[in-house]
């Protein structure tokens, strides 16, 4: 018999917290790097930037996600690359 009601310790929600801090920045570089981003460009590296127009919000969101919507896209372009994922790997944290 599986128990799925019983909590973790506290420092187990603690590394798990920092596992998806650390899972998402990386996913966001490889996300920026693989829509085109240029390694000179300190923008395309860095995960909290928000993309430069809506078609690269676009892009992003086609690599991340089955396909974009215009909601993903205005969200992306208000909040940024890193946030978006964050959201997305701790949707019942806000």
């Amino acid at each position: 018999m599986i128990v799925t009601s019983q909590r973790a310790p506290s420092g187990a929600g603690l590394a798990a917290r920092r596992c998806r801090a650390i899972a998402s920045t990386l996913l966001a570089a490889a996300l920026i790097a693989a829509c085109g981003g240029n390694k000179d460009d300190e923008a395309a590296t860095d995960p909290a930037a928000l993309p430069a127009s809506r078609s690269e919000a676009a892009m992003f969101l086609s690599k991340a996600t089955f396909g974009p919507t215009e909601s993903d896209i205005d969200r992306v372009m208000a909040q940024g690359y890193s946030a978006w994922i964050d959201e997305q790997l701790g949707p019942m944290t806000r």
